[in-house]
């Protein structure tokens, strides 16, 4: 890493560069010892007539060449150095940058464009210039008042200049020679610009600013659009957008004059069974186009495999009687924000399917706000097993039998539902599933009984149907115990003569359900056997059981050899074309597509009404950036009482058992030394993650 430390020497006429080796540095930080050879002096001949410390410096990409930007103060113009980086000798004929002498030279910028083109400012002629190395000539551009520093977008086609006189970037288009003004990002209590810099992705400008000597600023500009990692904008604009209580960041799409399009291809399995599942809020335009969410498989060739999955129409924002609203994200942040709306279906991949694109589409002038975007390969056969799911106020998925029983309600809790059974007769949630005869099946219910007042606990069955809908003699159930241990499983084969399932969520009458998942996974269980076992005479309490696994996680299809297909701007079908970029030129300026947008389908809703969902002007959920907070329960071997041992000794949080000393953590009952040390590591390794 070489940088110069304006040593220009009248009398020997050589410019210093230090050269700090990165590697070396690296090694002294962490050993907090000196290390030799970390930096190392260079010397450079001056220019002709240079009687001045040079001004800037910037290196190729390459790091072989290094370009030196010097003054030849009141008599000589400045001019450019190329020098060999590794022998730090003179390889091209110094450049001058203008033809005559600069005496305000004191600050200067310079930038690499490309192979032997760089940029440089020039203060006191409010201008850059772009040099040309090979042909020896600078093409002068006019720029804003002083241009202090300059830096260059990574694929070198805009450069950007601070200007310290005016306040303001220059933005300048290279090969059209072109410029625009930006002042907008000088922050009010500031009284000048020092300093410059632009992100390795070349999305975002960071200026330096500073109030006298007391206060200084770091302002941010934004340049072009953002783009969701691993995702490609096609058309229209794509930006993120902040929600807040917990803050997280989402895409909002949509675009005042054409389609926006936003595309993710990856590899898939053919005859699969898929979940797609995101997180999705929309505004229509004028004409009432709706944003869809769709998938497309695709073969090795990139082109279709059909049958498609239908396009899924992201859900409205719900006003009422109000009138629709003008914008998905209102102006003042403070006043309201919309909830996301879970969307889910299940899909199967086709024979041939190699790849699949998943594509938001929203028509000009509409707008969606998207995240946490899902197409992942399930074993899970029951439709909303987690209860997440809604749809128009009504639980997906599931029925109720009877389908108006009196003091029954269904109320939304944050990881499921309450099933409240205040009647006198028993209600069911109901749901049919097809099943393979013979297959083995793995049921399962994680959640609570929390009433005590029902004549007969709640369970959850399946009935095997056969072909004419009557049941087989076999069923399978679980029973859920007041006391339980929030999760139940059940394991088997499906009888021979069994062609679909018939699940139930049978909820005793006085009894309150908290239900997390009921789940039927055609999968062999690995049975892990459990013993507790009490000697003679004794007592053996059991509480907060925890089996813990370490799972392996799936390896996903890899990706073909030629690579991943080419994303498709909205209205075309993959593989019509290799346009897959935001500039296509087949593209006109208003996104018009001749083809008709897909309409908006209708879900009739038959579930139980839940009551408590979230509101549409409530703060969406945690999603893409939550940060993690941890109870003390969270921590093998602490259960509510312990956990409330240890608050009342004054450790009633993570952090704080985390740092505490095993000798206080001992005073609790029935902690031994050894026990203190490890809760103490547990939650050490908590705040780590």
């Amino acid at each position: 890493m070489p940088m110069f430390n304006g040593g220009g020497d009248v009398q020997s006429h050589r410019n210093q560069v230090r050269v700090i080796d990165t590697t070396l540095l690296e090694q002294q930080v962490i050993s907090a010892a000196t290390v030799p050879g970390v930096i190392d002096t260079k010397k450079i001949a001056a220019g002709t007539g240079q009687t001045e410390s040079p001004r800037a410096m910037t290196v190729s990409a390459d790091g072989n060449l290094l370009y030196l930007l010097t003054d030849g103060g009141s008599t000589d113009p400045p001019e450019i150095q190329v020098i060999d980086a590794n022998g730090f000798g003179l390889v091209r004929t110094s450049i001058k940058i203008r033809s005559t002498a600069a005496p305000t030279f004191d600050r200067a910028g310079i930038a690499i464009v490309g192979p032997d083109r760089v940029v440089v400012t020039n203060v006191d002629a409010n201008k850059v210039g772009l040099a040309d190395i090979t042909a020896g000539n600078v093409i002068p551009i006019e720029v804003g008042e002083e241009p202090i520093d300059v830096v260059v977008s990574p694929e070198g086609k805009h450069a950007y200049t601070l200007n310290r006189k005016d306040k303001s970037v220059s933005i300048i288009d290279l090969d059209r020679r072109t410029v625009q003004s930006f002042d907008d990002f000088f922050p009010s209590g500031a009284q000048s610009v020092e300093a410059f810099a632009i992100s390795p992705q070349g999305d975002q400008i960071c200026v330096g600013s500073r109030e006298a000597v007391h206060k200084s600023y770091v302002s941010l500009i934004q340049i072009g659009a953002r783009v969701p990692l691993e995702w490609h904008l096609t058309s229209g604009t794509a930006q993120p957008i902040c929600l807040g209580d917990p803050f997280h960041l989402v895409a909002l799409l949509g675009s005042p004059t054409k389609p926006t399009g936003l595309s993710q291809v990856m590899p898939v399995s053919a005859a699969t069974l898929y979940e797609f599942s995101f997180w999705g809020l929309a505004r229509e335009n004028d004409v009432g186009e709706p944003a869809i969410a769709e998938v497309f498989w695709l073969g090795d060739n990139c082109g279709p495999i059909t049958p498609n999955p239908d396009p899924i129409p992201i859900k409205l924002i719900e006003t009422g009687s109000a009138p629709p609203p003008t914008a998905l994200v209102p102006p003042n942040p403070d006043t309201q924000s919309y909830h996301l709306q879970l969307h889910r279906v299940r899909m199967t991949s086709p024979a041939g399917a190699a790849q699949a694109e998943v594509r938001f589409t929203v028509p000009a002038n509409g707008e969606a706000g998207v995240d946490q975007v899902s197409l992942i390969a399930t074993s899970e056969v029951a439709v909303n097993s987690d209860f997440n799911l809604y749809e128009q106020g009504r639980l997906a998925g599931w029925t109720s039998r009877p389908a108006n029983a009196p003091g029954f309600v269904v109320r939304a809790a944050p990881d499921g539902v309450q099933l409240i059974n205040a009647g006198a007769a028993d209600i069911e949630l109901v749901q049919t599933v097809s099943v393979k005869a013979d297959d083995p099946f793995t049921l399962e219910f994680r959640g609570k009984a929390t009433a005590a007042t029902a004549a007969r606990n709640p369970r959850v069955e399946v009935r095997w149907l056969k072909t004419d809908g009557t049941p087989t003699a076999l069923s399978t159930a679980i029973e859920i115990f007041p006391d339980g241990l929030g999760s139940a499983v059940a394991a088997g084969r499906v009888p021979g003569d069994a062609v679909k399932a018939e699940i139930h969520v049978a909820v005793s009458a006085g009894t309150t359900l908290e239900v997390k998942a009921v789940s039927l996974r055609f999968l062999a269980p690995t049975i892990v056997p459990v013993t507790f076992i009490a000697e003679a005479p004794g007592e053996l309490t059991v509480s907060d059981i925890r089996v813990a696994f370490d799972q392996l996680k799936p390896s996903p299809p890899p990706v073909p050899d030629r690579g991943l297909c080419v994303a498709t701007p909205p209205g075309r079908e993959p593989g019509e074309d290799e346009c897959g970029c935001p500039l296509c030129s087949e593209e006109s300026e208003d996104g018009h597509d001749s083809r008709a947008t897909p309409a908006a389908t209708q879900t009739t809703s038959v579930g139980p009404i839940v009551l408590g969902m979230p509101s549409s002007i409530i703060a969406t959920t945690p999603v893409t950036f939550p940060t993690a907070t941890f109870q003390l329960t969270d921590i093998h071997g602490i259960g509510e009482a312990r956990a409330q041992q240890l608050a009342d000794a004054g450790i009633d949080t993570v952090e704080k058992l985390a740092t505490a000393a095993p000798e206080s953590v001992v005073q609790i009952k029935f902690i031994t030394p050894e026990m203190a040390s490890r809760l103490i590591a547990q939650a050490k390794a908590l705040i780590d993650t």
